[in-house]
């Protein structure tokens, strides 16, 4: 039983990510003139929201679309660019950025919280023993 509810722990992150990604593509269906405007991801330049544009084009989106982080940018924009800056210079972009983002990052924070629970059982168990 223990071993389900860590499974369950383990795959409640990945559970929510493709929820929240699934319900945001209903908010983001476009009704338009243009095929390219339709998709659902376009990669035309919007005012109003995110498009594949700000993926290429940073500084269009700190423009357009970050008005409340725009007074961090000194602090955000190293370790932003250092971290793009590093994953380009593996040679494979992507493949880099699935295994730090989607693999090792993910289990770094499960270890850490699977390390939480055990800390926190110890706690318990010390304070039963105690009274």
């Amino acid at each position: 039983m223990k071993r389900f509810y860590l499974f369950l722990i383990f795959l409640s992150p990945f559970v929510l990510m493709i929820s929240v990604n699934e319900n945001s593509r209903n908010n983001q269906v476009n009704i338009a003139a243009s095929e390219e405007s339709k998709k659902l991801n376009s990669s035309i330049a919007m005012t109003n929201r995110c498009t594949w544009a700000c993926h290429s084009n940073t500084n269009y989106c700190k423009d357009y679309h970050t008005k409340l982080l725009s007074p961090y940018f000194h602090f955000t924009d190293p370790i932003y660019f250092g971290v793009i800056n590093t994953l380009q210079s593996t040679g494979s972009y992507s493949f880099a950025n699935l295994i730090l983002f989607v693999i090792i990052g993910p289990l770094v924070l499960f270890i850490m919280l699977l390390r939480i629970l055990r800390n926190w059982s110890i706690i318990l168990q010390f304070r039963k023993t105690k009274k």
